[in-house]
């Protein structure tokens, strides 16, 4: 499932996360304009992946093109082989964030708790 907001420029899609921890989908990297080979930092926040370009990252996407997560990440996400990952994507600020199924619930809740209490209390 993909999806883009013009009004924002955010693209977003779900993709599963393969045993070597690359993302199946690599449409939010083509938005975003990354090539194969290009360099990328990686930091784990709130359960969800940061993706920032840079020429000093320590990271780069695969000659494929893809995204690979690695294990270091992978273990302190707590992310296993076929796990769905949404990627966001906001090409005019050079920034993806991958967010895990934890960090998704977590935002959920956090957002919509008091949708929660019943009607006409």
């Amino acid at each position: 499932m993909r999806t883009s907001t013009p009004a924002t420029g955010l693209y977003c899609v779900v993709s599963p996360v393969d045993q070597r921890g690359r993302l199946a989908d690599r449409s939010p990297l083509r938005v975003l304009g990354w090539p194969p080979g290009h360099r990328i930092s990686l930091t784990v926040l709130n359960a969800a992946v940061i993706v920032v370009t840079g020429r000093r990252g320590p990271h780069t996407l695969n000659r494929q093109g893809r995204l690979r997560l690695p294990a270091s990440i992978r273990h302190q996400c707590g992310l296993a082989t076929g796990d769905r990952l949404l990627a966001v994507a906001l090409p005019g600020h050079d920034f993806l964030a991958i967010y895990t199924p934890t960090a998704v619930g977590s935002m959920l809740l956090a957002c919509h708790v008091g949708a929660r209490q019943e009607p006409g209390r």
